[in-house]
């Protein structure tokens, strides 16, 4: 079901269209992750009972949780990012996702 939820076309492209509409231009977030790697993210954090710290712990650590978030080689966000942007996502946008899955 994580993948399901992740890898849905129309959850990435809502979520996407929000998060560009959602905060003025001049408080954008400039350097977030792409909008299907936050969501599985969270996916991941709702999924194993995690704190915003063991999510940038097991992301730095676990390969299998990097391939799944599809952060790869790339450098993965610190705690503080994901807890400001999950909380932009919001138990409404959150239950849109879960809903269309």
């Amino acid at each position: 079901m994580a993948a399901q939820l992740a890898a849905t076309r129309w959850t990435t492209r809502s979520w996407s269209h929000w998060f560009a509409t959602a905060l003025p231009r001049a408080t954008r977030l400039r350097h977030a992750p792409a909008p299907d790697r936050l969501l599985r993210c969270c996916v991941l954090k709702h999924l194993k009972g995690w704190s915003f710290r063991e999510v940038e712990r097991e992301l730095r650590s676990n390969l299998v949780y990097r391939r799944f978030t599809h952060f790869d080689a790339e450098a993965t966000p610190e705690f503080t990012s994901f807890s400001r942007l999950f909380a932009l996502l919001g138990p409404s946008v959150t239950e849109k996702a879960v809903a269309q899955a």
